[in-house]
């Protein structure tokens, strides 16, 4: 039974077509995969299905009936919810509070409604219990992980008794084990007869959990295949309209002199002191499992974490680094995990966003010059693919992968001669990580060096000339990509290893 039907929807932006005639079914009980690339469609689609958004043409039939929802609470109570990537829970409320925040158990008492947290916590704990989840109903959204916390959306979504829930990249920020998890759970709803759209830039999940997938590209649906049917360089094809291996550009320098030592600094989330060199021309890369403390000696060396001891040295200089300004000044561009918290402006424009940490280059006395302004930026937009109408589109309406495109042009237009990158691919697609990868490799030939932090393993062996495992806390000694193989490298990640902390001295040939 069709549980789901879009006819010929439509949508224009500033008189350009976000969607143009897109037509896709889903099946009750079924898992259906929506890829794409950055600004192929998805979002958008995601929208109207939410009631975020009002289509322009088309019809959508949900559950045999018209569908037009007048707003997101109309979707809800038809049995559409949806769990964005950036999820909407309320940190501060219980577990329970956010479950079933809709409609609360609740008695007056003069006219005054109070909640019953008795039969509220009562009836959370049925529901996570129901779906095998271990939470407890009182403690607050902001002391659970990120996989929890969207194990707590889940349930939401299934006390609104919804029929479909879409799942916007859902394991953006999961590890492998949690990743498993989470398809365990989505296979337990379509037993239970929900369905689910699943929404990825990661291909080789796709593949696993879905039944069907729906390729976007340039606003319209191009096919729709069974799982059967694809492997992963087909669906790439699918996605990009031509043939695209999924290779990584290992060409390098030899690498120069150390252009940054850290020296025994600790910070939250480092038990032992780390030692590690950066040398110029080569990209080093940090990896371990989320809360292991590749991300907490980064922020450090970026300025966004304080250093409870140690030192940096910046081309044999030490330098006082306690703030993302002084960081700057040292020619340290930090690109986040979250751009829209912490890198962007959303209101501002795509220029302003890129030039933002180049005031200096294109202003005199204080004024900008325009045309300093276009000169620095247009080039930028043109060498990474940003879709955007013009330069002066705020950021907010890009695409996450167009989004994060700005953030690495910021730099570039800057005199930075280290990037630093935390889960610099989350949500880009398979063309987009292409152009990073080689951008990087480009900007480490040729500036300085580059700093790569990721939990997606088969990326840091295939970008990196070396690697700096972490684990509970602890630094291992810089390895060679070429020298450790994924299952290696999976091991040290997740063993209980004792790793060790010192200084590599390991010089990367060509």
């Amino acid at each position: 039974m069709k549980l789901l039907k879009v006819s010929g929807i439509t949508k224009y932006f500033y008189g350009l077509s976000a969607l143009k005639d897109v037509n896709f079914d889903l099946l009750a009980g079924e898992v259906l995969a929506i890829v794409g690339e950055n600004g192929a469609g998805k979002s958008t689609m995601i929208n109207i299905l939410a009631g975020a958004l009002k289509p322009d043409e088309g019809d959508i039939l949900f559950r045999e009936e018209v569908f037009r929802p007048k707003d997101p609470s109309d979707a809800l109570k038809a049995g559409i919810s949806v769990i964005f990537q950036d999820l909407h829970l309320i940190p501060q409320l219980s577990v329970a509070a956010n479950i079933f925040l809709h409609e609360l158990p609740t008695r007056r008492y003069a006219r005054i409604p109070f909640v019953r947290s008795r039969q509220l916590l009562e009836k959370t704990a049925e529901l996570l219990s129901d779906l095998g989840f271990n939470i407890d109903p009182a403690i607050p959204v902001e002391c659970l992980s990120r996989a929890v916390r969207q194990q707590v959306e889940i349930a939401k979504a299934l006390a609104t008794k919804a029929k479909l829930i879409i799942m916007d990249e859902p394991t953006a920020s999961l590890e492998t084990r949690e990743v498993e998890k989470l398809f365990h759970i989505i296979r337990q709803l379509k037993v239970r007869g929900t369905s689910v759209v699943f929404v990825s830039h990661r291909l080789d999940e796709v593949l696993d959990i879905a039944d069907r997938v729906t390729v976007f590209r340039d606003g319209q649906v191009v096919g729709t295949k069974t799982r059967s049917e694809l492997n992963a360089n087909q669906l790439v094809k699918l996605i990009t309209g031509r043939n695209m291996e999924i290779t990584f550009n290992r060409e390098s320098l030899k690498t120069g002199n150390v252009i940054c030592k850290v020296k025994g600094v600790q910070s939250s989330g480092i038990r032992e002191p780390v030692n590690l060199e950066l040398k110029r021309h080569e990209i080093l890369s940090f990896t371990g499992l989320i809360g292991s403390g590749y991300s907490n000696i980064l922020k450090v060396i970026c300025g966004h974490e304080p250093a409870s001891n140690g030192e940096i040295r910046i081309a044999g200089s030490e330098k006082s680094i306690r703030s993302p300004y002084e960081a700057i000044n040292n020619g340290i561009g930090y690109i986040p995990e979250d751009r829209k918290k912490e890198g962007l402006l959303m209101n501002l424009s795509v220029e302003e966003n890129i030039v933002i940490a180049s005031l200096k280059k294109i202003s005199r006395w204080g004024f900008v010059s325009r045309k300093q302004c276009r000169q620095l930026v247009d080039p930028l937009i043109k060498a990474l693919k940003i879709k955007t109408p013009n330069s002066c589109t705020p950021v907010k309406n890009l695409s996450g992968g167009n989004q994060q495109k700005v953030i690495i042009a910021r730099w570039l237009a800057s005199n930075a001669k280290i990037l630093a990158l935390l889960e610099p691919t989350h949500g880009i697609d398979i063309g987009a990580k292409q152009e990073v990868y080689k951008m990087l490799r480009e900007f480490a030939n040729g500036k300085g060096a580059v700093i790569f932090s990721s939990s997606e393993l088969p990326e840091v062996i295939n970008v990196s000339d070396r690697i700096v495992i972490f684990n509970k806390g602890k630094a291992c000694q810089a390895v060679l990509s070429s020298d450790i193989t994924h299952n290696t490298l999976l091991d040290q990640v997740f063993g209980d290893n004792n790793v060790t902390n010192s200084t590599p001295e390991i010089e990367v040939g060509v």
